[in-house]
């Protein structure tokens, strides 16, 4: 599956505030159930591998982390720093499938 699983409203909401903390160049992509929809529910969370051009300082994730909660999105986030992840992870994550979040104003350069 190559789909996001997240209606266009709650997709925008989630890159506005991605946007908001995240630097210039900055790449986030889907994985888990609104990726590959194996497993996928309405209320299912959103998984978010964000790959960013320089380290993210623990404040800098903090803040994002807080942004997202305190949104009205209607489920639960989490994030990995692609850093954190391990490269066994990583590999499991590309054949099961992620789906790029594209349009994200952090492209902006």
């Amino acid at each position: 599956m190559s789909e996001l699983l997240l209606p266009p409203a709650q997709a925008d909401s989630v890159r506005r505030i991605l946007w908001a903390h995240l630097p210039s160049g900055a790449r986030v992509s889907v994985f888990g159930s609104r990726a590959t929809g194996r497993g996928f529910k309405p209320h299912s969370d959103l998984d978010l591998l964000i790959d960013s051009p320089v380290a993210l300082p623990l404040i800098a994730m903090a803040n994002l982390r807080e942004a997202l909660t305190e949104s009205d999105l209607p489920f639960s986030i989490d994030l990995l720093d692609r850093r954190d992840a391990s490269a066994e992870f990583l590999v499991r994550l590309e054949v099961s499938g992620m789906v790029e979040l594209r349009g994200l104003a952090a492209e902006h350069g």
